[in-house]
């Protein structure tokens, strides 16, 4: 079973394709598409996680 956190984090990076995400996570690459068009839970966990990290960039750029 796939820890879908690892996921998670490797999106919001935003550095490696979704095809090399999935491979690194030993999941089909078709597996993750499913999730990411299809699954509005995963979806929403995404765009959360997403949201944070740009938070935390405006902070870190505001005290400078």
């Amino acid at each position: 079973m796939v820890e879908k956190h690892w996921l998670f984090q490797l999106l919001a990076e935003g550095e490696l394709t979704k095809t090399e995400i999935a491979k690194r996570c030993g999941i089909a690459s078709q597996t993750l598409y499913v999730w990411y068009n299809d699954d509005a839970v995963f979806k929403a966990e995404l765009d959360r996680r997403l949201q944070q990290r740009k938070v935390l960039v405006e902070k870190i750029i505001d005290s400078n």
